[in-house]
């Protein structure tokens, strides 16, 4: 049998190696022919490939037989020189104890037996002293049966014949030692019955076991696919409660920032523990535990990590960003709004940015940009970008010298100010969201031309609002101008609006052909300040503006004080100092002048600006992605909101909020893993004229990195981006199961690969429309009357909320029912956010209003156990 064993083997294993060859063979002619194809383009080789790829499937097919037979002969012949062995069962030390045991009750009993025989033959037999006993025949199991003892007890001695005390005594004594050694020798066979029986069963077993391994199961039924599939659903709901009961249902490799934190808490409580083991025991036993469990780590390190090519898909972790970010932020922004958008960033990726504050021109500082990019961060940097040609050159050079000298190479985000943001009510210092600090204004070196552009910016605000709208509007009205002023003030907004000709100074009298030209204007107020706000400072020729100086110096100009006309005076409204409105002492009475201050104010602002700017070469040059080449990776603009509904939404496309959303989306362009087009649900709040907005289709982009995760919603048929985060704390809860999905075997199980779990977490994403508006749930027209013509707004519309980006569960009703609580009549609605977790929602009818909060699972177990807190 071994000779035909070693002979069957030899032959599979040439099979093998003949079937090795052949795929070898077809797999060489399969490459080359592929090769020539592609090469030669040939029809006929082409031709060949199909049959070519056959001839290679089936020679594996032949080469894996050939290695299961192998496999199986060399089975056959393990198994075969498992047989030819002798087993060898070494006995286990409680039979051997049991076995002493019940040898030395045996030998006890026996020399006791031989003892009592002696003693009986020295005294004339045991028949005879039985007989003579003084008392009724004392039982021995060992001795003396039933029927003898019934004997003995008829044939009482009498009382001639008996036995004197001492040898009762000895009898008595030897009877009771008899019964002793039957007593431990019946125990002692028990016992070691017992355990000869318990090592049967278990050589018999281990027997069976190996007798079942070494053969083949032919008789045994496969089981069917409804099993298996049963099998696999009860391993997989198992499984799903242990990571449940855990709280790790998503892989941690997926969320490295969480695995951070859960092994620094391990640390901190060993860490804990061992301070209170060092109370207790002392420094010298703790130190050694310390030193025991080190070598037991060490014992236990299965060797050095795994190679990226090398870990399966549930074993990866998100890519680290690819390279620092340069986040400079210039000082033209508005200070709220500049405070806001530093402080989101911040906040959303945590511990990433340096704040570098440098007093270098431009605060572009190289040294100081480096040491963060030296140990891994990014810095967020407070520059001045320059508003004029000069000082915006300088910054370029500076920029490009720093980057160039900067290792390793940052990715540059540049923040920018609008040149149309206001200054706010009450300048210097900002009111709202408008106007930049006076700190950054003092450390810009245009700071005079930004607080001309920001003047210019409020005064034309003011000509947008309804009242200076009508003002202007009734002086188109009259034949002749209010005033001289008035004229002077109209002729110069004409020469501004018609750059491209040549105008002389002002005259002393007014021209019925400028007043005309002035009533044309004045009749469509709209358009003329729309006119007015698409103007440049940067365009006036220098002749155009040494005219507008002249009319600025004229002795008719209006001025702030009191504007003197024919017999008629024009002096600030005393109930509104800091506001540019006059009152008009005429002979009729009183009237109020609510353009004339605005429109002054912004002629020389704009005068101002414009005679900066061609002192310091011009306008500045436009900062983009492509302009200059390789400088600066993306460019975000700040722009003030018109209202604050703007600078709270993200849709808006003005307002800190969208300027915060396009600089996040800037800042993870590298750490993007995850990109689709996604009909996200909405909530379906309608707008302000009443219809509802429908679910759109949005494209949606995945970041990961500084333990959040980063969604963003672009819609293309708006232009609009909504952006919101998760931590990686929030991930389990939004993907684990809830109680009903696990109890009816309906439960996803845990994602296998990072593309999966974003995918489910794209899936949960919301779109909160805005409740009572329509601004924000679009974007801002196009068209330049819209920022002008505000229609009323409805009084029953008085909450207004920006759209909003969620990630969020669906909820599970689990109960609703109608109940008075405190005193009010509401109705309770029960939901099942995730496992442990509720949500209750209360609406109160009599006050249309709606409350909501969450509970726990440790406000649930207080209430459970009676700890709660009654408020």
């Amino acid at each position: 049998d071994e000779i035909k064993i070693r002979e069957e083997e030899v032959e599979r294993v040439a099979d093998c190696k003949q079937t090795l060859k052949r795929v070898r063979y077809a797999d060489d002619a399969l490459t080359q022919a592929m090769h020539d194809a592609r090469t030669s383009g040939s029809t006929i080789t082409l031709s060949r490939l199909p049959k070519m790829r056959g001839d290679c499937t089936e020679a594996r097919i032949d080469e894996r037989e050939a290695r299961a037979k192998l496999a199986l002969v060399r089975r056959n012949a393990s198994v075969a020189a498992k047989r030819r062995k002798t087993i060898v069962v070494e006995l286990p030390p409680e039979v051997k104890y049991r076995a002493a045991a019940c040898g030395e009750a045996r030998c006890a009993a026996a020399l006791a037996k031989e003892k009592l025989l002696l003693w009986f033959r020295a005294r004339g037999g045991e028949t005879h002293v039985r007989k003579m006993a003084a008392k009724a025949v004392r039982a021995s199991a060992s001795s003396i049966d039933n029927k003898q003892q019934q004997v003995w007890s008829r044939q009482r001695g009498s009382d001639l014949a008996r036995l004197n005390e001492q040898d009762d005594a000895e009898l008595k004594a030897f009877d009771a030692e008899m019964d002793d050694c039957a007593t431990r020798l019946r125990d002692a066979e028990e016992a070691l019955k017992r355990v000869r029986e318990e090592l049967e069963c278990e050589i018999t077993k281990t027997e069976d076991d190996e007798r079942a391994r070494d053969q083949k199961p032919v008789a045994a039924l496969d089981a069917t696919d409804e099993e298996k599939a049963e099998d696999c659903r009860e391993d997989e709901f198992c499984a799903v409660e242990e990571l449940m009961l855990d709280k790790r249902f998503v892989p941690e490799p997926f969320l490295p920032q969480l695995a951070m934190e859960r092994a620094a808490e391990a640390k901190r409580k060993a860490r804990q523990a061992e301070e209170e083991l060092a109370q207790q025991l002392g420094a010298v036993h703790v130190r050694k535990q310390g030193i025991e469990i080190y070598e037991k780590a060490l014992d236990d390190d299965t060797g050095p990590p795994k190679a990226e090519h090398e870990l399966e898909e549930h074993e990866k972790s998100p890519p680290p960003r690819p390279r620092p970010l340069l986040v400079l932020v210039a000082r033209d922004i508005p200070s709220v709004a500049k405070r806001k958008i530093v402080d989101r960033l911040c906040n959303e990726l945590e511990g990433e940015f340096v704040r570098v504050c440098s007093d270098l021109p431009q605060g572009i500082d190289p040294e100081a940009f480096q040491a963060p990019l030296s140990v891994g961060k990014s810095v967020l940097a407070d520059v001045d970008s320059g508003v004029a040609h000069d000082c915006r050159h300088m910054f370029i050079d500076a920029l490009a010298f720093c980057k160039a000298a900067l290792f390793p190479t940052p990715r540059v985000i540049l923040v920018l100010g609008d040149a149309r943001n206001r200054r706010g009510a009450c300048a210097p210092s900002p009111s709202g969201h408008y106007g930049v600090s006076i700190q950054d204004l003092d450390k810009m070196h245009d700071r005079n031309l930004k607080c001309d552009l920001q003047d210019a910016a409020e005064h034309l605000a003011r000509l947008t609002e309804n009242e200076a709208l009508e003002n202007l509007a009734s002086w188109s009205t009259q034949e002749r101008p209010p005033s001289l002023g008035h004229a002077l003030a109209m002729e110069a907004a004409i020469i501004l609006l018609t750059r491209s000709r040549k105008f002389r100074g002002p005259d002393r009298t007014v021209t019925a052909v400028a007043w005309l030209a002035a009533r044309r204007l004045l009749a469509r107020p709209v358009e003329l300040v729309a006119k007015l706000r698409d103007f440049d400072a940067a365009t006036i020729p220098p002749q155009t503006l040494f005219v507008l100086k002249e009319y600025i110096a004229h002795e008719n100009w209006p001025i702030t004080e009191i504007i003197v006309h024919e017999g008629a005076s024009l002096i600030t409204d005393p109930e509104a100092p800091d506001e540019d409105t006059y009152v008009s002492n005429d002979t009729g009475g009183p009237t109020v002048e609510h353009a004339l201050g605005p429109l002054i104010n912004w002629i020389k602002a704009v005068v101002s600006a414009g005679d900066y700017l061609a002192k310091n070469g011009g306008a500045a040059p436009t900062i983009s992605r492509q302009e200059p080449p390789d400088l600066v990776s993306s460019v975000v603009t700040v722009s003030d909101g018109h209202t604050e509904l703007e600078e709270e939404s993200e849709a808006a496309g003005r307002g800190y909020k969208a300027a915060s959303a396009q600089l996040l989306d800037a800042a993870l362009e590298d750490c993007r893993g995850y990109r689709c087009a996604a009909k996200l649900a909405s909530t379906r709040i309608p707008h302000d004229d009443g219809t509802i907005a429908p679910d759109c289709i949005y494209n949606v982009n995945v970041a990961h990195d500084c333990g959040r995760i980063f969604f963003s919603a672009y819609d293309p048929s708006t232009s609009t981006r909504l952006v919101t985060s998760i931590h990686e704390r929030d991930v389990d809860r939004l993907l684990a199961p809830n109680s009903i999905e696990h109890r009816e075997h309906t439960a996803k199980l845990p994602p296998r690969s990072l593309k999966e779990m974003y995918a489910r977490l794209v899936k949960l994403l919301v779109v909160k429309r805005g409740a009572n508006q329509a601004l924000a749930n679009r974007p801002v027209a196009k068209s330049k009357l819209s920022l002008l013509a505000k229609p009323p707004r409805s009084k029953k519309l008085q909450k207004v909320t920006p759209p909003q980006l969620l990630c969020r569960r669906r909820l599970r009703r689990l109960m609703r029912e109608t109940r008075r609580i405190s005193g009010y009549l509401c109705t309770l609605t029960v939901y099942e956010e995730a496992r442990g977790e509720l949500r209750v929602h209360a609406y109160l009818p009599e006050r249309s209003a709606s409350l909501e909060t969450a509970v726990g699972m440790d406000l649930l177990h207080d209430v459970a156990t009676g700890n709660a807190d009654p408020k």
